[in-house]
């Protein structure tokens, strides 16, 4: 049975990952001879991966293993043993029922529903190891109206412009040499950083990647152009892949020389050019915006509502 999740606050976990064992998941079934419903847990669940060429992996349940999947939506589908004279009812899913109709009896759907073993898991070193050198990918021009910004650089890095000290930026959670959340302006110290009040990056699951995004002022030339650009900034900025995934930012650093404004919040991403401190850039100002993202995809373009976008490309692996 295929369920469809959506990225969303209570149904992903605080790191946008989703996690679901298996005491979440019961089938339903009736017998022939039987009086009532007949509860079954899933003995393995498929993720796909590929929805263009329906690849799917398959993973059997054991002890301490949980679906997961860290795209803005994943295909999730339930693999369950019942007796041959039993048919299915109803999937309860973390308290919900949903009624299944429509059920397909032919082999070769089910052989191709149940896809294929994952790869071995080397993915997640090769994409640490990108990240730590900063791989960079390449934007092209901006294409629609003007918007206020423009991006000029695209890299796989969590690293702040500048190192701070927590000495200097109260409101920021750091741990580890991470800002974990908050919000504060962090001004340059006057000496050397120690080690014990130094944070260099922002926290990113190590599951999971981070894509950085250099933004730069793009002022419109007419009052015309002020007013489309105004429109535009209103709308939402995202990154989208070439699954046709959109993700949205969850942190921006605004670069000033002498201070950086570092705000970060992994429960809320940033859905408006608005909450952006665009226009209070001046000249040398750097802004800096931050993606949590699934390895296995490539970068394809930036956006800035329906209007506005550039190409991109940025493999993370």
């Amino acid at each position: 049975v295929d369920t469809l999740w959506h990225a969303k606050q209570g149904t992903y976990d605080g790191d946008s990952t989703l996690r679901v064992p298996s005491p979440q998941v019961r089938l339903a079934t009736m017998g022939d001879t039987a009086r009532q419903p007949v509860l079954h847990a899933p003995a393995a669940f498929v993720r796909l991966v590929d929805a263009e060429a329906n690849r799917r992996y398959f993973h059997m349940f054991k002890a301490g293993v949980s679906a997961v999947g860290t795209g803005q939506q994943e295909t999730l589908g339930w693999v369950f043993l019942v007796p041959a004279d039993h048919q299915p009812t109803s999937l309860f899913v973390r308290g919900l029922r949903f009624d299944l109709a429509n059920r397909s009896s032919e082999a070769e759907d089910l052989l191709a529903a149940l896809g294929e073993l994952p790869p071995p898991p080397a993915a997640e070193e090769d994409s640490q190891t990108a990240q730590a050198r900063g791989d960079e990918g390449t934007v092209g021009p901006r294409e629609g109206i003007r918007a206020g910004h423009v991006a000029t650089q695209i890299e796989l890095t969590n690293q702040l412009p500048r190192p701070i000290s927590t000495n200097y930026a109260t409101g920021l959670e750091v741990r580890d040499g991470a800002v974990h959340g908050g919000k504060a302006t962090a001004r340059k110290p006057p000496g050397s950083l120690s080690r014990n009040t130094r944070a260099d990056t922002i926290y990113v699951p190590s599951h999971l990647a981070c894509v950085r995004l250099r933004i730069e002022a793009d002022q419109a030339q007419s009052l015309l152009g002020a007013a489309r650009t105004l429109a535009a900034s209103l709308q939402g900025v995202w990154l989208e892949d070439d699954r046709g995934q959109k993700w949205e930012p969850f942190a921006y650093v605004w670069d000033q020389g002498g201070e950086q404004e570092i705000s970060v919040d992994a429960f809320n991403p940033i859905r408006s050019a608005r909450q952006l401190p665009v226009e209070q850039m001046r000249s040398g100002h750097q802004l800096y915006l931050y993606f949590r993202v699934s390895r296995g995809i490539t970068i394809k373009s930036y956006h800035i509502g329906q209007s506005t976008f550039q190409e991109a490309e940025l493999r993370v692996p």
